[in-house]
């Protein structure tokens, strides 16, 4: 995302504002290669710009129309070189090799204060007046005023933990269902993401969210869940499995399960009706056809008046044989 995109985006008005504005803050100062500048848990100094050699600093030859007249050693009346020319020629070596240095420097230096100036910008552009007036002081550079402004989002974001921890806590004891489990993985990755934020400490810990995950998960694949502890023991205990990485597991799973493309759910016109010993609840279902299955082509509902008028003629049928 571009600054000026973000801009148009991302606004710190409110503590509320924290997170999302100082998400793309860090994303800006690394893009622009300042973070190592800001970070206030390993910051190092800014760049200082360089000092330009100066011409008088180096050996004086004691004769300026003489090259090999020698050094001239400073006394009472030495008098620094003014011009390249009146340099030894080992003073003159040093002094262009110290120049190239100096170009160097000042060039990275050039380009470290215009990437400043970019997320300054950015900065001023994005923050409401009101915490400009109270962090943002004029003279500071870009460190002080994160540190400030990020104050009063960090009270806030102690205060939001609770909610996280509720959401984790709702997102893997919700049942997801086979048909909808690429939603249900988007939402826990979702959850998980912003309770690690929160640092909610049943998402920092590796054992605890995947136990949690696997007893969601249980239900609806449990194949995948008698395997999936086995399978990523090492990096459970050592507590470096990533949950994104779960997440596409559980997604690659869900493809593969509905693969198939069956439709859920009865069809009309698709029962079949059976009749004795056949016609039980508890009896597992055949796909072979027998002699007392008969195939109804209709509709389900028509069915019970068919059979009744089945049997009644079957009764007829018998009462006349038993006569004769």
């Amino acid at each position: 995302m571009s600054a000026k995109h973000a801009e148009r985006t991302i606004s710190y008005a409110s503590p509320e504002d924290w997170d999302s504005w100082s998400n793309e803050f860090k994303k800006l100062a690394h893009a622009y290669d300042l973070w190592q500048y800001i970070d206030p848990t390993d910051r190092i100094r800014w760049p200082q710009r360089p000092e330009l050699p100066e011409i008088r600093d180096y050996p004086r030859q004691a004769d300026p129309d003489d090259p090999d007249s020698g050094t001239m050693t400073p006394g009472s009346d030495y008098v620094p070189p003014r011009r390249i020319g009146e340099l030894t020629s080992e003073g003159r070596a040093e002094y262009e090799h110290d120049i190239r240095i100096y170009s160097l420097k000042e060039t990275a230096y050039r380009e470290t204060k215009k990437q400043e100036q970019k997320l300054v910008e950015f900065v001023l552009k994005t923050v409401s007046a009101t915490y400009q007036k109270t962090s943002c002081v004029t003279g500071d550079r870009l460190d002080k005023w994160y540190q400030e402004l990020r104050r009063s989002g960090v009270v806030y974001n102690e205060r939001l933990r609770p909610e996280a921890r509720d959401k984790y806590h709702k997102a893997v004891h919700t049942a997801p269902k086979i048909n909808k489990l690429n939603e249900w993985v988007t939402e826990w990755e979702t959850t998980m993401a912003e309770a690690i934020s929160k640092k909610v400490p049943d998402a920092l810990d590796v054992q605890c969210w995947a136990e949690d995950l696997n007893q969601a998960m249980y239900h609806v694949l449990p194949s995948w869940a008698s395997t999936f502890r086995q399978h990523r023991c090492p990096q459970i205990l050592n507590n470096s499995l990533n949950y994104r990485e779960v997440a596409a597991d559980i997604r690659y799973e869900a493809k593969m399960a509905n693969a198939s493309g069956r439709p859920s759910g009865i069809k009309r016109g698709a029962f079949a009706a059976t009749y004795g010993a056949a016609f039980r609840n508890d009896r597992p279902a055949t796909t072979d056809r027998d002699n007392d299955t008969i195939e109804v082509q209709g509709d389900a509902l028509d069915w019970a008046t068919d059979e009744t008028s089945y049997a009644h003629r079957d009764t007829r049928g018998q009462g006349r044989r038993h006569r004769a």
